[in-house]
């Protein structure tokens, strides 16, 4: 069974007037410097009592909206992989589509049997099928509500032509705002057969939520 259908407010609809021209928004992010990463390894050290989690996660950050300041940090450039935060660069494409007018909410969106096959145990997905058609606001809601997977790959096949050409710009994405640790494989974050699967530091991972808050 589908979740009910998103009613997306007036001003996500008019979203276009802010996206991807905001001022800064497009300017890719600058280098930390060793003396920085070593404050916040440091300052994570000595605030670590107060994280009962602190020695069972690899990595860890905690940064500022307002003035993005990365508080502190541990192991925060290890690469590891990423799983459904993939999801908001999926999204983050779809409200640019949206913002340039190239795609609509009330666009209808068709499942491929590729996005379908997602829809199976041991998957988040939003119950879709073979040639369903829903609109395009009603996948992006099942996309960041329930995770869907089933939902991420038909959005990335309906804005792309194809999986793979969407993935392609969700990489030259990552790349033009300087997120070097940031590479995909598919839209929708699930490890591939091959074992391959979608990767990012956890310093890049915050400055692309930065971006995507804005």
């Amino acid at each position: 069974e589908k979740f009910p259908e998103s009613t997306f407010d007036q001003e996500e609809r008019e979203e276009g007037t802010k996206s991807s021209e905001e001022e800064d928004e497009d300017q890719p992010s600058q280098p930390v410097t060793e003396s920085a990463k070593e404050d916040e390894e440091k300052t994570a050290a000595s605030l670590k009592k107060f994280f009962t989690y602190y020695d069972q996660v690899p990595v860890m950050l905690i940064g500022t909206v307002e003035g993005s300041n990365v508080m502190m940090g541990k192991n925060a450039d290890q690469v590891h992989g990423i799983a459904s935060m993939t999801k908001l660069m999926t999204y983050y494409l779809a409200k640019e589509d949206l913002a340039s007018g190239k795609a609509s909410m009330e666009d209808e969106v068709t499942v491929s049997k590729e996005a379908a096959d997602l829809n199976q145990a041991g998957y988040s997905n939003y119950g879709l099928k073979a040639g369903d058609k829903l609109p395009l606001s009603q996948m992006i809601y099942g996309m960041m509500t329930v995770s869907g997977n089933d939902a991420s790959t038909a959005i990335a096949e309906h804005l792309g032509g194809s999986e793979k050409a969407f993935v392609a710009r969700m990489n030259q994405t990552a790349k033009d705002m300087g997120l070097s640790t940031m590479h995909f494989v598919n839209a929708s974050g699930i490890t591939l057969e091959d074992g391959k699967y979608n990767q990012s530091s956890a310093r890049d991972l915050y400055r692309f939520a930065l971006k995507l808050i804005k």
